[in-house]
This record gives structure tokens, sequence and C-alpha cells, in this order.
């Protein structure tokens, strides 16, 4: 039985209603960096390390029609030129903003929530 991550939450109080909402269902989840997300919040979305819902992927068909709300497909268009080619990026200084993390990590000091922002490849702006 292998089990696959389905979402990534932000805070646990999303994480676990959705997690009850599946089980309310006969759907056998559980939570992945559960306490890693909840007690350095600051590092959240770092290298994917959310809270993850994991499922058995033979469940996977009945949780997409659950959650459907969840995963609807991106429909993110660019304010600039209307494409709709988008992907998730650091922006233009990611380097620094990499340096800013690595830094914070060896200081034992929190650096804030660096999140993805959206890059359109057509144009190449972020948003």
């Amino acid at each position: 039985m292998k089990f696959i991550r389905i979402l990534s939450f932000d805070n646990q109080q999303e994480a676990h209603l959705v997690m009850g909402r599946l089980q309310n269902e006969g759907v056998e989840c559980f939570l992945q960096n559960e306490n890693f997300g909840t007690l350095m919040p600051h590092y959240a979305n770092i290298l994917g390390s959310g809270i993850d819902l994991m499922i058995k992927e033979a469940d996977l068909p009945q949780v997409q029609v659950l959650l459907s709300d969840y995963l609807q497909p991106n429909t993110t268009v660019c304010p600039h030129c209307g494409s709709g080619d988008i992907t998730s990026g650091y922006g233009k200084n990611s380097k620094s903003k990499w340096f800013s993390v690595l830094l914070s990590l060896l200081a034992a000091v929190p650096f804030g929530n660096i999140k993805a922002k959206n890059y359109c490849k057509a144009c190449g702006g972020y948003f």
C-alpha cells in the first residue's frame, strides 16, 4: 500500500479540516510535517515543507471527487500579457533570498516567510 501527497497546507487548522472531511467519507489519510509546520511557521513553504496530506494511492479517484474545490487546475493568467503559461519562482533576486535563508539558518533567526511568486513564461513578468 503506497501513500501519496495530495495537498500541502500553510496552517494546521485548514489541514485538519480537510483531513476530517476525508475521514468522514471513510478515506484513510494522515498529516505529514505537522509538527514542523506548527512549531516553525516562519519556515513553512520553504523547500516544500508545508503540512502534507497523505492518502492511499488507491483512494485517489474518490479523493479527487471529494476535494474537487481544492484540486482545481491552475486558472491564473498573467496580468501583463494575458497568457496562461504560468509557473512559480522566487523573483529576480532569488539568489539574495536564498542567501538570506542560509544566513538566518546559521544565525538561528527567523527570516519571515519567503513565498514563491507567479512567473509568466510568455512575457517574463513576475506577479
